[in-house]
């Protein structure tokens, strides 16, 4: 007897099944400096300076908030935030936390206005950076005027799981505080001598 298994049964094996394996990210040669600049949406040099993982969502992207020390298309604002996958095998970049690179992005949601980066364009740091730049000198591309604080079209995200603790101030202002610490001594004072009183007075009854 041939037994038959639901497809919708299946699914949850193979999807673990998928998250449990490791594959390698497959990219082609990235284009020339010149043809990568074209293609991008936004070309910068920074350094990376904080990053969250987005453990809610069902495909987990690294946010990563780079503060831009040169900027020649797309970025006018010295911190600009991106989103890559979030491991190398997966084709996420490489850099982490601390890392300077120059960055190829381009727009993964152009309603969001969000950016991508990849391990497979042309970001790269250290000495391939070099070879970037002399190019972009060659080709005449001079850096843009950058405005100190976020970038008004791709500024970092914040990180939800960091919720701002909230401050309540003192319904009775500051100043009564004095007041009502002056008041509770009184009547703690007050209660102390009705009991001294009353213990007096039981006593010359008898």
């Amino acid at each position: 007897m041939v037994r038959r298994v639901s497809v919708a049964l299946l699914i949850p094996v193979v999807l673990n099944f998928v998250h449990g394996v490791s594959v390698a990210c497959q990219c082609t040669e990235p284009a020339p400096a010149a043809i990568a600049f074209v293609d991008a949406d936004v070309v910068f040099f920074g350094e990376i300076i904080s990053e969250w993982t987005d453990e809610d969502n069902v495909y987990s992207w690294r946010h990563l908030t780079v503060r831009v020390q040169k900027s020649w298309r797309g970025v006018t604002g010295t911190e600009v935030g991106v989103i890559t996958e979030p491991l190398s095998s997966g084709c996420g970049t490489p850099a982490v936390l601390g890392d300077e690179l120059l960055i190829y992005a381009t727009e993964y949601s152009s309603e969001n206005r969000v950016l991508h980066v990849s391990a497979c364009s042309r970001s790269a740091t250290g000495a391939e950076v070099w070879e970037d730049l002399n190019e972009f000198t060659r080709l005449g591309l001079k850096p843009l005027e950058l405005v100190e604080g976020a970038d008004p079209n791709y500024p970092p995200e914040e990180n939800p799981a960091e919720d701002p603790v909230e401050v309540v101030a003192d319904p009775c202002g500051s100043g009564m505080l004095p007041a009502l610490i002056a008041l509770s001594v009184a009547l703690s004072v007050l209660r102390g001598w009705r009991l001294t009183w009353r213990r007096f007075a039981g006593a010359q009854r008898f």
